[in-house]
């Protein structure tokens, strides 16, 4: 969540556990581009790193 609140063009992010090693996160965004920029930045980079 901190690095939600700090990238630009997040207008919601919500985040719920559905198991105890399992959470779904939805998000919203200002245009295609910050879509865009969300999918190419450091939160993406976070996740892919999780799943190695």
């Amino acid at each position: 969540m901190p690095i939600a609140l700090q990238e630009a063009g997040i207008n919601t992010w919500f985040a719920i556990r559905l198991g105890s090693t399992t959470f779904d996160i939805f998000d919203t965004f200002a245009d295609e581009g910050a879509r865009q920029t969300h999918l190419s930045g450091k939160i993406a980079e976070a996740l892919i790193s999780l799943g190695r």
